[in-house]
């Protein structure tokens, strides 16, 4: 690992971070996580693109943009806090529908951004 792997890690964090704080300020609907949901899926779709189209052999690109600008943007421990405290607001249902939602929303997302990297060869 090397300095200016880390700088580039950092780098793309940071605008990752900065970019989900914004858009979390945006998207707010009555008290649901909103915009961690729509990160997250972005995010898949992202690093789908990403991975396993475009840069999957530019290790400086994967550094700054799977790994640092993905890692920044998404947040799973945010989701982790959310569905907590629905479940500490007796809403279990509505907990359980978004952790199915979310998961199955990510990782499709993440196959549809695969398979869209992937459909211009």
């Amino acid at each position: 690992m090397s300095l200016k792997q880390l700088f580039l890690v950092f780098i793309g964090g940071g605008f990752g971070s900065v970019l989900r704080y914004c858009i979390a300020q945006q998207i707010q609907y009555k008290n649901l996580p909103i915009a961690t949901f729509f990160v997250n899926a972005i995010g898949s779709l992202f690093i789908g693109y990403l991975l396993f189209g475009t840069i999957n052999q530019n290790n400086h690109l994967k550094l700054l943009l799977a790994v640092g600008f993905c890692g920044g943007f998404t947040t799973f421990s945010t989701f982790s806090v959310e569905v907590l405290q629905l479940i500490q607001q007796q809403k279990n249902f509505l907990a359980l529908i978004y952790v199915l939602v979310s998961v199955i929303t990510s990782v499709v997302f993440t196959y549809v951004g695969f398979y869209i990297a992937n459909f211009k060869k």
